[in-house]
């Protein structure tokens, strides 16, 4: 019995990293972006989120206009905008997801200004 118990968590875990681990970097990461960050950054990356109307003071940032670097972008996903001097709205992303999928984002993002 425990031995058929181990085989089933062996195989659900492993189902779930296939499912994280399928799939492009772009459209891991748009999938990491809808779940998280739609709802202040908006669909395009505009800043129009529908909490961009509760968070003003400063709005959601407009990712397409940032002239940001990859590497910054990573850091301000990973640490939240109120360690790097931003928004202090900005969640501390990086407790919540690995450095891969913080990568997958930030892609998602470029390939988001690039449209």
């Amino acid at each position: 019995m425990a031995l058929s118990i181990s085989l089933a968590v062996t195989n659900v875990q492993a189902a779930e990293t296939d499912v994280l681990t399928k799939g492009s970097s772009n459209e891991r990461g748009g999938d990491i972006y809808r779940a998280n960050c739609v709802l202040c950054h908006g669909e395009k990356g505009v800043g129009d989120g529908r909490m961009a109307k509760v968070i003003t003071e400063p709005p959601p940032a407009n990712l397409i206009k940032s002239k940001r670097s990859k590497a910054y972008m990573q850091k301000i996903i990973t640490y939240g905008g109120g360690i790097m001097g931003r928004s202090p709205q900005m969640p501390v992303w990086g407790q919540e997801l690995d450095e891969q999928q913080i990568k997958d984002v930030v892609e998602y993002i470029y390939r988001l200004r690039v449209q």
